[in-house]
């Protein structure tokens, strides 16, 4: 039974088996026996039962208040990605730069040590 606050305005919300045993603490068996005994009011859509529960303007607020938050949340989580993609993208391109650069120095001793063999072979 929900508890409905005098100057809140009630709302029809109709909940699967185990959405509405975990919001209102009551055991899916229970929930089976009230619908069989038309006890609870449900309805049947594509085989699965749906309760009809009561949702007052206080969750549906407060639900639409953790949905900005998660939105937010969200959005931030999404920039600070992109900031440290971006970080990580420019140290791979420094890294790939010093790493092109110690390449060619490395190109150019091996040039010079052929070059000395090659000198030293004729010399022999």
């Amino acid at each position: 039974m929900s508890i409905i606050f005098q100057g809140v305005k009630e709302m029809s919300n109709w909940l699967p088996i185990t959405e509405y045993s975990l919001k209102n603490g009551i055991s899916i068996s229970t929930i089976r026996r009230k619908i069989k005994n038309k006890t609870l009011e449900s309805k049947i859509e594509n085989g699965k039962y749906f309760i009809l529960d009561a949702l007052t303007d206080y969750e549906i607020n407060e639900n639409k208040t953790d949905a900005d938050g998660l939105v937010t949340f969200a959005e931030n989580s999404i920039s600070t990605i992109s900031k440290l993609n971006h970080e990580l993208i420019e140290e791979k391109d420094k890294i790939i730069r010093t790493q092109e650069i110690t390449i060619n120095h490395l190109r150019e001793q091996i040039s010079d040590l052929k070059m000395l063999i090659g000198i030293m072979e004729k010399s022999n």
